[in-house]
């Protein structure tokens, strides 16, 4: 009861400081304008991530003093999680270099994997897997930085994810994950309130930064507490197919893949004619009726956890190439 009523209070807080970081954003003049690789046609304030990373983080530590969350988890996720944001946060209004933005995520990467509770040995085989969490946990900051382009979307991504995560995991046993996920979910909800279409702010850097670790992180301590990996694959398909054959398809025709521009799935959707919020309930019905059983099914028949998601990462390459085609005609 009392995990739940800070989960709420996450929720809150979350949307109540949202308002102060617009008002913040629109008088330091922290916004995204219009330009010919966005989706949005009026100046809007970004930053707005700086919320959801405060709710969760304040409630995350109040999980730990009530013991429903280990400090030995807890410590280095709120701290971590802290550093990314962080970094998002300075990027959103100095506009860093990739090279600067690429080693800070690198190194926090690093010191999350260091800390993750497990049996690996500090020898070569252990470097391997803490350099392999390291990367995944790079890909995923950025992925979700790269799917953050439409009204809503990353931010109903993550309570979607987030919420129907948490409910497996408690299916599962898994609760200090479970409350962890719930806490992500209720930040990004009172966020959501703020940034559904038309938006009224963005998430920005900061924000994005910090989804993506908290996904990262899930991701990682899932495969190392046994609970599985799969359950964060499995949900979070549409954003890791169409962030990561996206990059694939640019670097192949040779473009400059970390520059801005509006070539992923869902922003080829919205400049063919679909709204903004038409898009995110494309998501929220394709998370919900395909993946979440699919995530259930890998809960309680772990075995079937690779071909699970293996067959649903296949389908979902078919699927993106076929609507890319479809939209390439239309264009």
């Amino acid at each position: 009861m009392l995990a739940g009523s800070i989960v709420l209070s996450c929720l809150i807080v979350s949307a109540l400081l949202t308002g102060l970081v617009r008002g913040y954003a629109l008088k330091r003049g922290v916004v995204d304008r219009p330009t010919a690789r966005g989706l949005h046609e009026v100046p809007v304030a970004r930053g707005g991530g700086a919320a959801i990373l405060a709710a969760v983080s304040a409630c995350l530590i109040a999980l730990m003093a009530v013991g429903a969350v280990a400090p030995r988890l807890g410590a280095p996720w709120v701290a971590c999680g802290l550093g990314f944001g962080l970094l998002g946060w300075v990027d959103d209004h100095i506009d860093l270099s990739a090279a600067v933005r690429f080693v800070c995520q690198l190194t926090l990467a690093i010191t999350f994997c260091l800390t993750l509770p497990s049996v690996v040995p500090i020898d070569p085989v252990g470097l391997m897997l803490v350099a392999l969490g390291a990367i995944v946990m790079v890909w995923m900051v950025n992925l979700y930085n790269f799917m953050d382009g439409a009204d809503g979307f990353a931010a109903l991504e993550a309570v979607v994810v987030a919420g129907v995560g948490a409910v497996i995991l408690s299916m599962a046993g898994a609760e200090q994950e479970m409350r962890i996920a719930a806490l992500v979910a209720g930040g990004s909800a009172g966020f959501l309130f703020w940034n559904w279409s038309p938006a009224r702010i963005f998430m920005g850097d900061v924000g994005s930064y910090f989804l993506g670790f908290q996904f990262g992180a899930l991701i990682l301590y899932g495969a190392i507490a046994g609970t599985g990996a799969w359950i964060w694959l499995i949900l979070l398909a549409p954003f890791i197919t169409d962030a990561s054959l996206t990059l694939i398809r640019r670097m192949v025709k040779r473009e400059q893949w970390w520059q801005a521009h509006r070539t992923h799935l869902y922003q080829r959707l919205i400049v063919s004619g679909w709204s903004h919020a038409r898009v995110c309930v494309a998501l929220l019905v394709i998370t919900i009726v395909p993946l979440a059983p699919a995530a259930v099914i890998v809960v309680c028949y772990p075995a079937m956890g690779l071909s699970t998601t293996a067959t649903i990462y296949v389908l979902a390459a078919i699927i993106w190439t076929a609507i890319n085609s479809k939209t390439n005609q239309r264009a």
